[in-house]
């Protein structure tokens, strides 16, 4: 009897154990190009209602944080996550899971919380010749060529201020004069001015990206000159006679008093006479 209750209690304690522990396991990617995005699946036995961080950084002897992402386990207990890598260097990444509280220090050995991802730098192999800066209505080209590509081909994505305006979808590329570059053209009629962003890709993955600045037509605005403004025949029209006064002389007052003396010398002289008769 005492045998067969010892047995009972290392199985109850083994059962306890397996119930207290939770299998977590996440996956990703192993190799990526730098500029695509980084999808994260994971799988759990956590109880509903459990976060758990996504912690996705450098990997090395200094390990510095990228960025980080909640999740909270829901009724499927899967989960999955997204993390951008547009502008980092290539080397080598990890992504880990971290519970929240004691759960912790509950995990199964079978648990896989750490994965490893090595990221390759392919954006000089891009090479784009067309403007970068465009005016409706001759936007948008694209043309450049992609290093060592031939005539293998290249998926583009056009992403607009309205939203995607091409692809994403593959454009034939050829080569030149003897070298392996795969140069490619495509001009995609857009009618909206804004920044538009072209990612580009191969069978491989993804490759870089391009943004491009798209203007309205500039319409001239007329200037208004004085040659402008006489462009219409004036109507003839008679001219009214114009009134005018002649002017009297005014006698100067000089003249006055010579004519008043002269008058009286005159006068006195005839006078004179008259009297000398009688």
């Amino acid at each position: 009897m005492k045998k067969i209750a010892l047995i009972v209690l290392l199985v109850m304690v083994c059962v306890v154990g397996v119930a207290s522990a939770y299998v977590l396991t996440i996956d990703c990617p192993a190799k990526l190009p730098v500029g695509a995005p980084l999808p994260v699946t994971g799988t759990t036995t956590f109880p509903a209602g459990t976060t758990i961080d996504l912690s996705f950084s450098s990997s090395g002897q200094t390990s510095n944080q990228v960025s980080s992402i909640p999740v909270t386990i829901g009724e499927d207990k899967n989960f999955n996550v997204v993390f951008e890598t547009t502008g980092l260097k290539g080397g080598m990444y990890k992504v880990e899971a971290i519970p929240r509280g004691d759960y912790q220090n509950k995990l199964s050995s079978d648990s896989v919380t750490i994965r490893v991802i090595e990221l390759v730098d392919r954006s000089d192999m891009l090479h784009v010749t067309s403007p970068t800066n465009q005016v409706i209505p001759n936007a948008l080209l694209i043309e450049g060529y992609i290093s060592q590509a031939g005539n293998s081909g290249v998926k583009v994505d056009v992403i607009g201020p309205l939203g995607k305006v091409f692809g994403p979808a593959y454009i034939a590329t050829a080569t030149r004069g003897g070298s392996q570059d795969g140069y490619f053209s495509q001009y995609i009629p857009v009618e909206e001015p804004g920044n538009y962003n072209a990612r580009f890709a191969d069978s491989t993955g993804y490759i870089g990206e391009k943004t491009f600045g798209v203007k309205a037509t500039v319409t001239p605005i007329p200037v208004v000159t004085t040659e402008g403004t006489l462009m219409f025949t004036p109507t003839p029209t008679t001219p009214r006679p114009v009134q005018t006064k002649t002017p009297v002389p005014t006698p100067t007052k000089s003249g006055a008093p010579v004519f008043g003396i002269i008058g009286g010398l005159g006068v006195a002289g005839f006078l004179m006479l008259r009297r000398y008769n009688r």
